[in-house]
């Protein structure tokens, strides 16, 4: 339960807005804020809303996408959640951008370390969340948050927050993109920027 007095983003999401050209994927550290924000100020106990944003995706629209987002669990916490819709968890998939239809599996995590879920790399100071979805046909294009993810604040410093194992695929089944920083690519996907951002804690 967050404390008195602490931040608690609400659930609506803003238009990203991204101003730069070309495929790629963006972590806007304030969902309820319009544009993106690479960069964010918050305090202990505080409740956020992270973007993950599809910049320029095909306008035929995607059909499956995948990825991890890396950040320092000292800091910041991304919870998992259980039961309900694969769609309506932590990251949560979102549904008003790219339709219904979809199916998240395995389910999401909010770091893959969690009980009951896959193995991370066992670290309890790292975590990683997890989101893989796919749809038969395709789901939204051009420039959408494909899904949000909620951390809770728990101690003072700072944390980026890196994407890694990205893979987005079209209604064709082509995988289309990739980081470009990413070791494991290779095959059709084309390397895209795959765009960080941190949280400083008051």
């Amino acid at each position: 339960t967050p404390p008195p007095g602490a931040s608690i983003d609400d659930d609506e999401i803003a238009p990203p807005n991204p101003p730069q050209a070309g495929m790629q994927v963006i972590v806007d550290m304030d969902a309820t804020t319009a544009g993106i924000q690479s960069t964010r100020n918050v305090n202990v106990g505080d409740v956020i809303q992270v973007a993950i944003v599809g910049a320029n995706l095909p306008s035929s629209g995607i059909a499956a996408f995948n990825f991890n987002l890396d950040y320092d669990k000292t800091k910041v916490v991304a919870p998992s959640y259980t039961g309900g819709s694969s769609t309506d968890r932590n990251p949560n998939f979102n549904n008003e951008a790219l339709g219904g239809g979809w199916t998240c599996l395995p389910a999401p995590e909010g770091d893959v370390d969690d009980e009951g879920g896959i193995n991370g790399d066992g670290n309890p100071a790292t975590g990683s969340a997890l989101l893989s979805c796919f749809i038969v046909g395709s789901g939204g294009g051009g420039t959408i948050v494909m899904a949000t993810v909620e951390f809770r604040i728990v101690a003072s410093g700072s944390s980026p927050l890196t994407l890694n194992a990205l893979a987005i695929t079209d209604g064709q089944f082509n995988q289309i993109a990739r980081c470009a920083d990413d070791p494991e690519g290779g095959g059709t996907e084309v390397p895209i920027p795959c765009v960080a951002a941190s949280v400083t804690v008051q």
